[in-house]
């Protein structure tokens, strides 16, 4: 939805709305991006303990 100067002035609640939806966006990016990958590769390895003893 586009928004104009107009709606954010007569609906000043409408600006926090949508930061608060930018941030949570990102949030989820970020995690869907860098920090499950890396949760799955360290659950991976340590479902193999042998792996991790040959050192």
């Amino acid at each position: 939805m586009r928004y104009t100067y107009e709606d954010l002035l007569n609906d000043p609640s409408l600006y926090a709305r949508i930061r608060n939806d930018a941030r949570r966006e990102r949030a989820e990016a970020i995690d869907r991006l860098i920090v499950q990958p890396i949760r799955n590769f360290f659950a991976s390895h340590a479902a193999r303990p042998h792996l991790a003893r040959q050192g």
